[in-house]
């Protein structure tokens, strides 16, 4: 057992590591990151409140003063390093390999890289400063994790993914740094400045949630199998990033209905169910099926009564009573409809969860050209969207994309059902294929959903910062499959030679 462990310990911190730091201070290992992790948080949460107990808060005006104007100079100077070492270069922002040569821009990446670090634990002298101040409402739970997390995935960024789509979040990270430390030097001016920025505290929280949905769609490229980057990584990293956007979200208002439901006190559970479903599909069935032949699978006439119910009790909720195709508010009350339709809500949160078995069943089926980049970002989108529905918009004008999704679900699995009677039927059915794709374009759910932006219209805004981009995302996916599948099949069709 010590033998193992040893071997994978090695595995982990020499083999996988980018050479070129092996030898830097705090790279051989992670025992440096941690105990100034430690160290930090003996401090914030022991040793200086034992300090400041009976003394006055100390002001630190012209300490803050300069901190925000070197954090101002850093995080222009970082961003310009990172642009100039292959962004405004070599750089796509598609699937972007690490770059591990001696090359002098590689080098320079991965100097930002150990830059980066560095200004992350420096960052950690902001909730010191919190304590000194005696700010000790501002030491929340939020902030400590952000910053420590932070902190050792920029170590984790150095010492593996020096280059690289990795570094797309140091570009992103730093804009919004930017914004934010400027925002800081102006309020430190005094209250005149405080009460003219008020406006735009909000804005800046808006902004990081922003990055966060920005960050996970371009890492989540990382998942196609021509994508050669270390994607053991993601593990860690996205997880992360949408626990972090959870805690951000924590400011706003939640629907307390749901909050003692199973998985929904924290999003962990369905973030755990979405880690096994990638790594079943991409390593552990894989294995699995490597020298096995493909199972015959059955599956569709579940789902079509699952579609028929999901209609039903959607329409009979709300739909076919009180709501309008307009802005429609959340019912948060306990009202027996609006319950069913939290209910249904729930039913769908369990759907999406169910619907992930399907890529399981392509890896069994040993259909391997089915797992798509689309189907895997699909599936798992959607099912985390499912939890965000249920959690914070549990009724209203939310729950359109309910009706429209079942029903062209329910042809789809009627579609699915009588193809798989055989060679006849699908042969009858393949004219209807390229409809389905283009009844699955979502066109519409954008056009309702944007109907929230009016300024009259009160609902949870903020919601649409990870919708609509998503169904945008999903939009151009499904664009992209319906133009290489069957237009350019029909085009070539076309320029082929007649018979004569």
């Amino acid at each position: 057992m010590a033998n193992f462990l040893t071997e994978k310990y090695d595995y982990v911190m020499n083999d996988l590591a980018d050479p070129r730091v092996k030898d830097w201070t705090g790279f051989s290992n992670p025992l440096l990151t941690l105990t100034i992790i430690a160290i930090y948080l003996l401090s914030i949460y022991v040793l200086l409140p034992a300090f400041m107990r009976n003394r006055k808060p100390y002001a630190l005006k012209t300490v803050l003063f300069y901190y925000n104007i070197f954090q101002i100079f850093a995080c222009v100077t970082m961003i310009y390093g990172v642009l100039t070492s292959g962004w405004l270069t070599t750089y796509s922002l598609g699937c972007q390999p690490v770059d591990y040569s001696n090359n002098p821009e590689a080098l320079r990446m991965l100097t930002c890289c150990y830059f980066a670090y560095i200004l992350k634990g420096i960052e950690l002298s902001e909730t010191v400063m919190f304590v000194l101040r005696k700010k000790y409402n501002q030491v929340t739970k939020l902030h400590v994790y952000h910053h420590t997390s932070t902190f050792f995935i920029a170590w984790i960024g150095a010492k593996y993914v020096g280059g690289g789509m990795a570094t797309f979040p140091l570009i992103i990270n730093s804009i919004i740094h930017l914004l934010m430390y400027t925002y800081y030097l102006l309020a430190s001016l005094g209250e005149e400045w405080q009460t003219k920025l008020a406006k735009w505290k909000p804005k800046l929280t808006m902004l990081q949630m922003i990055q966060f949905c920005v960050l996970i769609a371009h890492s989540l490229q990382a998942l196609h199998p021509e994508c050669h980057v270390q994607k053991q990584l993601l593990l860690i990293y996205i997880p992360n990033v949408v626990l972090v956007f959870h805690m951000f979200w924590e400011f706003y208002k939640e629907n307390p209905r749901v909050k003692d439901w199973t998985s929904f006190s924290s999003p962990l559970l369905t973030l755990a169910i979405t880690a096994l479903y990638l790594f079943s599909i991409y390593v552990l069935l894989p294995a699995f099926m490597r020298n096995r032949k493909p199972y015959t699978l059955y599956y569709n006439i579940f789902q079509i009564f699952a579609c028929v119910a999901m209609i039903y009790g959607v329409l009979t909720s709300g739909w076919l009573t009180t709501y309008s195709l307009g802005c429609q508010p959340v019912d948060y009350s306990n009202n027996p409809e609006a319950l069913r339709m939290l209910t249904c809500c729930y039913f769908a949160y369990i759907l999406k969860g169910i619907e992930l078995s399907e890529t399981v069943m392509f890896v069994f089926r040993k259909k391997y050209n089915q797992v798509t980049k689309l189907q895997v970002y699909h599936h798992s989108s959607t099912f985390f969207i499912a939890w965000i529905g249920v959690k914070y918009v549990g009724g209203g004008m939310a729950i359109f994309p309910l009706i429209i999704n079942s029903i062209i679900h329910l042809l789809m699995y009627i579609y699915y059902l009588l193809a798989s009677l055989g060679e006849e039927w699908q042969t009858k059915l393949a004219k209807w294929k390229p409809k389905l794709t283009m009844l699955q374009m979502f066109c519409v759910l954008t056009a309702h959903v944007l109907q929230a932006l009016h300024p009259e219209c009160h609902v949870q805004k903020q919601l649409l910062l990870i919708y609509t981009p998503n169904v945008l995302l999903v939009f151009r996916m499904f664009w992209d499959f319906y133009k290489n599948s069957y237009m350019k099949k029909h085009h070539s069709n076309l320029n082929e030679p007649r018979k004569p």
